[in-house]
């Protein structure tokens, strides 16, 4: 029964995960062709390859637990916010200063999720890694 609860709470996780991840590709849909726009593209690759991963273990599910309820859904609110101030052609000090500080915030993002992905192999690497000095040790 305990293990019955525990997939049903994984499901419910990678549903909030998915849900935040499809919100954030209609919010891209709207953003002008811009190098910003291909920021948010890269982080949205990113976040899919992420997902096949977090899809197929849950050790990795529960390192990405925290992003589905609160990061992903402000990175797009952060999306939405910047698609209006350029629709509306604020060129305000505040609003370039804002603008400047969202376009900012998601390229650190994209790095951000970039590690993350690498991050679940860092064991997997660092096994491989002992076992070729292990093997070339041996064949000397």
């Amino acid at each position: 029964m305990k293990e019955n609860q525990e997939l049903v709470n994984e499901i419910e996780e990678l549903q909030v995960i998915k849900k935040a991840m499809n919100n954030m590709k209609k919010t891209y849909l709207n953003i002008p062709d811009t190098k910003f726009k291909q920021n948010v593209k890269n982080i949205i690759n990113w976040l899919d390859k992420i997902y096949a991963e977090i899809f197929s273990d849950n050790i990795k599910l529960k390192k990405f637990r925290m992003y589905g309820d609160y990061y992903l859904p402000t990175i797009t609110d952060l999306i939405d916010r910047y698609n209006v101030i350029k629709a509306k052609k604020l060129t305000s000090e505040d609003a370039i200063n804002i603008i400047n500080k969202i376009e900012e915030t998601i390229e650190k993002l994209e790095e951000h999720f970039k590690r993350v992905y690498n991050g679940f192999f860092e064991n997997e690497i660092l096994d491989l890694d002992a076992e070729i000095k292990v093997l070339l040790h041996e064949i000397k």
